[in-house]
């Protein structure tokens, strides 16, 4: 890979320079090889402490292996380095959210939303925790107002749909389901899910040939 070549050259140029080195910790997650991308990006938070692109990232990698104590840490510091940071401050609520600390969760994406209010992804974690809460109308809210933003997301209009089946509108939970469909075929909970609703709108002979698809 031409991108990777590259960066083995600058890397030998620069061993210790943290840019290059955030762009190698990039290209080994994108390789899969999650271990090398989170040493790298250590080490080039030792070598600029004071980029806070660099510990977000690091608090991405982290919360993806599910290391959520340290994945917060850093983060934490990226927004103290740059307070109106609403990635940061999207990725913390992601790592309060998987600790069950849904409070801390909804006040991160509140505060994301609020720096950014066309942040797609803080609406979407938003409505993913209010969800998790029993509050469906405003989850399906949220995930309204993500879904304006970017409707290319078939598990935003599936968790859309799930909130709209929670309020029994069955109508706007078969739309949703449908949409998540359109996006991702071969998904068989959007497939069960939207026989589910169609069921409920009485529209048996439907609903059994989407769960045959489903099951097919």
């Amino acid at each position: 890979d031409k991108a990777e070549s590259v960066c083995c050259h600058l890397t030998n140029i620069q061993p210790h320079n943290a840019e290059v080195l955030h762009l190698k910790a990039l290209i080994h997650w994108r390789r899969g090889d999650r271990t090398q991308s989170i040493l790298l990006l250590k080490r080039a938070i030792k070598h600029q402490p004071e980029q806070p692109l660099h510990y977000n990232n690091l608090g991405v990698f982290l919360n993806d292996q599910g290391l959520y104590d340290d994945a917060a840490a850093y983060l934490e510091k990226a927004l103290q380095l740059s307070p109106g940071y609403y990635d940061a401050r999207c990725n913390l609520g992601l790592s309060r959210f998987y600790q069950n600390n849904l409070a801390c969760a909804l006040k991160c994406f509140n505060q994301a939303i609020a720096d950014c209010p066309e942040h797609a992804p803080s609406h979407a974690n938003l409505g993913m925790t209010l969800l998790s809460l029993g509050a469906s109308s405003q989850a399906a809210d949220a995930y309204e107002r993500a879904l304006q933003v970017n409707p290319q997301q078939p598990r935003w209009w599936g968790n859309l749909g799930a909130a709209r089946l929670n309020m029994g509108d069955y109508l706007q939970a078969a739309h949703a389901f449908q949409q998540a469909l359109s996006l991702d075929p071969a998904n068989a909970d959007f497939g069960s899910h939207l026989s589910v609703a169609l069921r409920a709108l009485g529209q048996l002979e439907r609903s059994i040939k989407v769960l045959q698809n489903t099951l097919a």
